[in-house]
């Protein structure tokens, strides 16, 4: 299952930034899965009638095709890893915080940081040695969340 999915996975790009009150505020519809990882300051995540506070060491999933609005805080820098990836066969309805109390979910988010943060794709936009990499470890985490959240889940049909 993990490697079927780290084969059909398309990630768009990935890195780290921080962005402030006065430049991070924006409103669009995701085409493609983020992941966010906040390592510090605070934003704000509204949907429709969801609003959610996103918290420093969190992890969030937010699934493709979503409209969305997105800022940070006043008066303070929101610093994040992300990955925008596309995979056909994953699908939610709603944002997923993740748990990292399990010890095999921490591990898997802490290599995929680890690339992010040293060997981005952003803001270049171009593949490196390290994407298929990133997209096994992406792939490990999609799985270890689905058997851990009934949020997530996976079409199973050959023909996607």
């Amino acid at each position: 299952m993990v490697s079927t999915l780290a084969n059909n996975i398309s990630i768009i790009t990935y890195g780290r930034a921080v962005k402030s009150y006065d430049n991070w505020n924006f409103a669009e519809t995701l085409g493609v899965n983020r992941l966010y990882y906040i390592h510090s300051g605070k934003a704000v995540f509204t949907s429709g009638e969801t609003t959610l506070e996103l918290e420093e060491g969190k992890v969030y999933l937010f699934p493709q095709n979503i409209e969305f609005n997105m800022r940070a805080m006043p008066g303070n820098d929101v610093d994040h890893s992300f990955y925008d990836f596309y995979l056909p066969t994953c699908t939610s309805t709603q944002v997923i915080k993740i748990d990292r109390s399990e010890p095999l979910i921490d591990l898997t988010l802490k290599a995929l940081l680890e690339i992010a943060d040293n060997h981005p794709m952003f803001p270049i936009l171009s593949r490196n040695e390290y994407y298929n990499c990133a997209a096994f470890y992406l792939a490990n985490l999609l799985f270890l969340i689905s058997k851990h959240s009934k949020k997530l889940s996976f079409i199973n049909d050959k023909r996607l």
